[in-house]
């Protein structure tokens, strides 16, 4: 029994080291050893992953709001002082804090008046912690544009800026803090490259249109063919038309240049625009009730050898040469008395021509030298048959007035004036006198 018990225990004692052998042969304390080591490897990330976490939450600070403006600037340029900008340009106000911002809750404030209806071209510039406002003048702000951008003067105007909340009004206003210097830009309001542009497209526009009233038809009375068409009478009715179209087309070409706003023709412009064709075709139809009058100088002017202008043209011409040539032949009695002889009967034939047609002729044109005086030009639209009249001169006038006044506005607001409907009637009630006395005159 004894032996059997022994030879069961070695048994045992041996398979227990065959099953050792074999997990060390599969590696098993290396593993586990790598486990320890990765568990402890995790504690040890996880710990101090912890510890950045709570670290990082100890020394953060919350975001804070912008109490104050940190300067100003025009988007794209380099920063100075005091910033120089026009009207169309972008207003960079950077704000302090570090809370971001949304341009929803803000508004701009210009020499202590609100800018509005500049949401919709705001925008943020975050590296600046910004706004970006553009200067520009809409139906909705022009009330305030206009005490901002009135009467300019050619060195510009400082303005001072100010940041409120939106819907707040109460709320006070973001400035710059105090003791450092106010927040202002200079808006050169006259000094732009863009007024010149402008300038120069007007006087080039007065000057055609000058000359072409001096050499057409577009200002004139048409009624006789016979006449050329610088010896036409000048039209008060055509001319005052001319007159408010040229004037309300160049104060809207500069108004775009300055403020890049194309919204400036007012229902008063067009109401004395409205007025002054309406004077014009009364006019033209008081001319045609003078039907007898022009047909009986169109009958007699033929009858005398004028049919075209040309014929008239012609014998100036003649006269002139006639002349020219007679200095030159100042030595020779002959040549002298028959260019005499031709210059007479030129003269007669022009004087007849004169006499017919004297009704529809200029006085801004001299028969005798040939040559156009237009400081007659204000004669032609005042005088008729009979001499000076009223109610010529009464519309002159008050076109005149209504004009200076109309020109001083723009300066004064930057805009086209409203005039009262007093002030419009008035206009209206001058023209119908003026229509209404034209159909008595002469031709």
């Amino acid at each position: 029994m004894k032996q059997s018990r022994e030879v069961k225990h070695g048994r045992l004692v041996n398979a227990a080291a065959v099953m050792f052998a074999v997990l060390i042969a599969l590696g098993w304390p290396q593993a586990r050893a790598v486990d320890n080591a990765a568990g402890t490897q995790a504690s040890v990330g996880a710990s101090t992953t912890a510890g950045t976490a709570a670290s990082q939450t100890a020394t953060a600070t919350p975001a804070t709001q912008p109490e104050a403006i940190a300067g100003l600037g025009k988007k794209g340029r380099d920063q100075t002082a005091i910033p120089t900008l026009e009207m169309g340009d972008d207003l960079l106000v950077r704000l302090d804090g570090t809370a971001p911002l949304k341009v929803a809750d803000w508004t701009l404030y210009l020499n202590g008046h609100e800018i509005t209806d500049l949401a919709s071209s705001t925008v943020l510039d975050d590296s600046e912690h910004g706004l970006v406002f553009k200067l520009r003048r809409t139906d909705k702000n022009k009330a305030n544009w206009n005490e901002i951008l009135g009467s300019p003067p050619l060195s510009g105007r400082d303005v001072t800026v100010a940041i409120g909340h939106a819907g707040a009004k109460d709320a006070p206003l973001l400035k710059t803090r105090d003791g450092d210097p106010p927040a202002v830009f200079r808006l050169d309001i006259l000094m732009t490259i863009w007024l010149v542009v402008a300038a120069l497209v007007a006087v080039a526009v007065l000057v055609l249109f000058a000359g072409v009233a001096a050499r057409t038809s577009i200002l004139r009375d048409d009624f006789l063919s016979q006449i050329p068409v610088r010896q036409r009478n000048f039209s008060l009715g055509r001319c005052q038309m001319a007159f408010w179209f040229v004037l309300v087309a160049v104060s809207f070409l500069f108004l775009w240049a300055l403020l890049w706003d194309y919204n400036t023709i007012n229902a008063q412009a067009l109401t004395l625009m409205g007025i002054s064709v309406a004077t014009g075709l009364g006019a033209l139809m008081a001319n045609t009730s003078k039907s007898e009058a022009v047909a009986s100088a169109d009958k007699e002017l033929r009858a005398a050898g004028f049919n075209s202008p040309e014929d008239i043209e012609s014998r100036i011409a003649r006269r002139k040469a006639a002349r020219d040539e007679r200095i030159t032949q100042s030595g020779n009695p002959a040549a002298v008395a028959a260019l005499d002889a031709e210059i007479l009967s030129l003269t007669a034939e022009i004087d007849t021509y004169r006499a017919k047609a004297k009704d529809f002729v200029t006085t801004t044109y001299d028969f005798d030298t040939g040559q156009y005086r237009y400081g007659q030009f204000f004669r032609d639209l005042v005088v008729d048959d009979s001499g000076p009249t009223l109610h010529r001169l009464q519309l002159v006038c008050w076109t005149i007035i209504l004009g200076a006044v109309f020109v001083v506005g723009i300066y004064r607001d930057l805009t086209m004036p409203e005039f009262s409907s007093t002030l419009l009637a008035l206009m209206a009630v001058t023209s119908a006198g003026y229509v209404g006395f034209k159909f008595p005159e002469k031709a």
